[in-house]
C-alpha cells in the first residue's frame, strides 16, 4: 500500500498542513505565524523544523518503507527521527554531524498482525517523506488520542538538546497524557504576542514556557510589556482550554546580571503576572529538575535526554490534579 497525500494527512498529527511535492513536507506553523518571525532568518528557519510531529497509527503491515530528507533547521547538526512499535522504541535514524542535508531509505520488517506504529520527526531539522509504503496491509487507521496539547516556548521546548525526538519534555509529557502536540516553540524566542492567533485548533490544553530568552536579551520594560500582551491574548483564544505558565527552569549562570537584571526577578514578576488571571496555573520551573549541570547537554541551559524526562515526569506531576 503507497500512501496518498490523503492517507498521510489522517495519520499525522501535529502538523498545520502538509505540501506534496517530490516530497511530502509538514509544516508545523501556520503561514501566519511563520511571517510573525520573517524579518529574523535565524528563527525563520527553525519554523520549518518538524518538532512535534508524528504519525501514528494501527496497520497489519509486514513491512513500513519510505525515502526521507531531513534539512537543518536549526543551529544544531544533529538530527534523529524515532521509531516504536506497540510502545517499543525500536529505533533512531539520523546523524549526530549531519551537516545541512542528509537522504536516506528507511526499511523495517514488522511481526504478524496488527500493531501501532510510531514515528517521531526531528525537533531539530525538516524532516520529509517520499514513497511511504506499508506491506500488504489491509488497513491502516489513525490512532485515537484522548487530548490535544498547544505548546509554545523557546529552544527547551522545541526540544534542544534532546538527541532523540521522543524524548523531549513535551512529547513526554505528550505520551504520559495520551496527548498530541502543536509544538510553536522556537528556539531563542521570548513572549512574542503576535505569535497568538486564533486559528480553527481548539486545544484542550496549552503550555507556555518562556522567560530564560527575554531574561538575556529584554529590557525591563520591553519584557513587562510583551508578557502582559501575550498573556492577555492567550487568555481570550484559549478562553475554552487549560492553560499552564512554566516559569523558566534553573540555568547554571542564573546569578550573572543582564540587561533585564536578575534571573529571579524575573520569574517572580511572570508569577505575579499570572495571578491576576483564574484560568492560569502557574508551574515553578525551578522545581522541574535538579540544580545539576550533569543533566544539562551543555552543562548549563539545554537538558539532555534524561534532563527533559525528569523535566516530563515533574512536570505531569504539577499538571494531574489540574486537568
Amino acid at each position: 500500500m503507497l500512501l496518498t497525500l490523503d492517507e498521510i494527512e489522517k495519520i499525522t498529527f501535529g502538523a498545520n498542513r502538509i505540501v506534496k511535492d517530490d516530497y511530502f513536507s509538514f509544516h508545523r506553523m501556520s503561514l501566519t505565524e511563520q511571517s510573525v518571525y520573517a524579518q529574523n532568518d535565524d528563527l525563520f528557519r527553525k519554523t520549518y523544523a518538524t518538532s512535534g510531529i508524528r504519525l501514528d497509527f494501527e496497520t497489519d503491515a509486514c513491512s513500513i518503507a519510505f525515502s526521507y530528507k531531513m534539512t537543518r533547521a536549526s543551529s544544531r547538526k544533529s538530527t534523529f527521527f524515532d521509531v516504536y512499535i506497540n510502545g517499543v522504541f525500536v529505533e533512531s535514524i539520523g546523524e549526530i554531524n549531519a551537516g545541512e542535508n542528509i537522504k536516506g531509505q528507511y526499511y523495517r520488517q514488522l511481526a504478524n498482525g496488527k500493531k501501532r506504529i510510531i514515528v517521531y520527526f526531528s525537533n531539530l531539522y525538516s524532516l520529509q517523506l517520499k514513497e511511504v509504503c506499508l506491506g500488504e496491509a489491509t488497513f491502516i487507521k489513525p490512532y485515537n488520542y484522548d487530548i490535544s496539547i498547544l505548546a509554545y516556548g523557546d529552544s527547551i521546548t522545541q526540544g534542544y538538546d534532546a538527541i532523540f525526538p521522543s524524548c523531549s519534555y513535551i512529547n513526554q509529557l505528550a505520551l504520559k497524557l495520551n496527548a498530541y502536540v502543536y509544538n510553536k516553540a522556537i528556539g531563542g524566542d521570548i513572549f512574542r504576542p503576535q505569535l497568538i492567533e486564533k486559528n480553527n485548533i481548539i486545544p484542550d490544553i496549552v503550555t507556555v514556557a518562556y522567560g530564560t530568552n527575554d531574561w538575556s536579551h529584554c529590557t525591563r520594560e520591553e519584557f513587562a510589556e510583551n508578557l502582559v500582551n501575550f498573556l492577555n491574548k492567550l487568555v481570550l483564544n484559549y478562553s475554552d482550554s487549560k492553560i499552564f505558565v512554566i516559569t523558566p527552569i534553573w540555568r547554571k549562570d542564573f546569578e550573572k546580571q543582564t540587561a533585564y537584571g536578575d534571573f529571579s526577578d524575573l520569574i517572580q514578576t511572570i508569577e505575579n503576572e499570572c495571578e491576576k488571571y483564574n484560568s492560569i496555573t502557574l508551574v515553578k520551573g525551578e522545581e522541574l529538575l535538579p540544580h545539576t549541570d550533569l543533566l544539562f547537554s551543555d552543562g548549563y541551559l539545554h537538558p539532555n535526554d534524561l534532563g527533559m524526562r525528569i523535566y516530563a515526569d515533574s512536570l505531569y506531576k504539577k499538571m494531574k490534579g489540574n486537568i
